[in-house]
């Protein structure tokens, strides 16, 4: 199982919107969104910040 504990905050939003906008497999996506979930990060406030990736 994939392992984010390491990433910075920041790394894993970036990671979280390149999977979505290159349209990686929605596994991996959803394993992205549960450890930003588990970091008490709200997907809704990522996608809704301006982000030029």
């Amino acid at each position: 199982m994939a392992s984010f504990s390491s990433l910075s905050e920041e790394a894993l939003i970036h990671c979280y919107r390149m999977a979505v906008k290159l349209k990686l497999e929605p596994d991996f996506i959803h394993l992205v969104s549960k450890e930003l979930e588990k970091r008490k990060l709200h997907l809704q406030e990522i996608l809704e910040t301006d982000c030029s990736v």
